[in-house]
């Protein structure tokens, strides 16, 4: 084997690899532990009511959640509640802050009334002309616009992050199912280099 076949065996090999890591990194985005803590920050916030523990959309584009895709309610949370990527002991306390902020004048608000029975404006992420305050209390989602937002924080079919109606088995990724291939080529690529005479 010459030393140019050496060469391009040696970065299929490390091109498999880096790709079979990337596709694991990619695929492992949403976290189970966030939908409980919105339920604990709900519940906290307005108390006496009960609530579901929510789907990763509350926040999130998709239930895939994941980084950079928070939706417009995501985005005010993050930024207004200040909570910080990959603490999910921290959102009860984001949730807090974010409910005691005041929007800037350029932000899309409404007059809300708040459990303590003070009234002042707050954000309204989705622009439907009701807060973000108002429709997390009425189990409503702030980041879809009613009437389409009505009762999406707890709907009745499905609850958290990959949540399924019934059983079955997730669809395959196609960045898993790439990675999975180059990995088999970086493996194959290796057990072919260990296979070759050396040359003298």
């Amino acid at each position: 084997m010459g030393s140019l076949e050496i060469a391009c065996s040696k970065t299929m090999a490390a091109a498999g690899v880096m790709l079979a890591l990337f596709g694991v990194v990619c695929t492992a985005n949403a976290s189970p532990n966030y939908p409980p803590e919105v339920q604990k920050a709900m519940e906290q916030q307005f108390k006496g009511q009960t609530f579901c523990v929510p789907q990763c959309v509350t926040c999130h584009l998709t239930n895939e959640g994941g980084f950079h895709t928070l939706n417009v309610f995501g985005n005010n949370l993050q930024r207004y509640g200040r909570l910080p990527s990959g603490n999910a002991g921290q959102v009860v306390g984001a949730f807090d802050t974010y409910f005691k902020s005041n929007p800037p004048t350029d932000a899309p608000q409404v007059n809300t009334v708040f459990v303590d029975g003070t009234s002042r404006p707050f954000f309204d992420s989705d622009q439907d002309g009701i807060s973000d305050y108002t429709e997390l209390q009425n189990s409503d989602s702030p980041s879809l616009a009613l009437p389409r937002g009505e009762k999406e924080f707890c709907p009745d079919i499905l609850y958290g992050c990959f949540a399924r109606v019934a059983p079955a088995r997730p669809p395959a990724d196609r960045l898993g199912l790439i990675s999975f291939g180059a990995a088999l080529l970086g493996l194959a690529a290796l057990r072919k280099l260990k296979r070759a005479p050396r040359a003298n």
